[in-house]
């Protein structure tokens, strides 16, 4: 997709009734190779060289979303450490880049060790305040947990110019009737850190919706709690100073 979001429905001609430069194109070609068997994404991500670090996070986290929620079964995003075309999630020097961050968070807040027995439904109603185009993918784990995770799948930078792009913040309202258990709503920083607040039982959930993937736990057993990720190599900014911590409200998970 090069500079342009995950979700975009193409840039060419129509092949085999598809959109080429769409996943349901790239999906197709897939299938047409090997009719019957899953389909794998092996070589997912963006490079620092094209978008700015923060575009690279969200676009790595939404690009993963994306793809599943349309039936890619797993993804590999490209790479870990930089190489010279700077795809990676750690610099040259080992520093991490912001989507480490937010792929750490959302790997581990969203692990289950196994499906839900049963099919994933969750009777909300959402609206969003100005109306905004957004995504939403519902996960249900073996514990009874429904996490519904919603992002903004809006542009962040012109993929022709590079210029970036505002993202409108919209006002998020969620309502599950009669909901049971606690709620959590996990949410990130700028910089890519997840902080976490609980919702007020009985009120419509309401928060910021953005770029940035949120998630939603509705009867969360347990906040997970993130380990230190390792630094590869300096921990250094390309500044030569460190990373800074997070800033903002809520509890850190980090």
């Amino acid at each position: 997709t090069g500079a342009r979001p995950p979700e975009t429905l193409g840039w060419g001609g129509i092949h085999f009734g598809q959109v080429y430069g769409s996943l349901a194109y790239n999906m197709m070609m897939a299938l047409r190779a090997a009719p019957g068997l899953p389909v794998l994404s092996t070589e997912a991500g963006y490079t620092a060289a094209t978008v700015s670090e923060a575009t690279q996070a969200a676009y790595d986290e939404r690009e993963t979303l994306y793809a599943y929620s349309c039936g890619v079964s797993m993804t590999w995003l490209y790479d870990l450490l930089d190489d010279s075309q700077a795809y990676g999630l750690a610099r040259l020097d080992g520093s991490l880049r912001p989507a480490a961050y937010g792929m750490q968070g959302l790997l581990h807040i969203l692990a289950d060790p196994a499906p839900a027995p049963a099919p994933c439904t969750l009777d909300a109603t959402i609206s969003t305040l100005p109306s905004v185009a957004y995504q939403s993918l519902l996960l249900c784990k073996k514990s009874g947990e429904k996490d519904l995770v919603l992002w903004q799948s809006a542009p962040i930078q012109d993929p022709n110019t590079g210029t970036a792009l505002p993202v409108v913040q919209a006002t998020l309202s969620v309502t599950v009737p009669a909901r049971s258990g606690q709620t959590i709503v996990y949410q990130q920083y700028p910089t890519y850190r997840w902080s976490y607040f609980p919702a007020i039982p009985g009120s419509p959930i309401t928060v910021k919706l953005n770029e940035r993937p949120l998630i939603i736990a509705f009867g969360a057993s347990a906040i997970p709690a993130l380990p230190a990720l390792p630094i590869l190599g300096t921990g250094l900014a390309p500044n030569g100073q460190p990373i800074p911590p997070p800033n903002g409200k809520g509890s850190s998970l980090n």
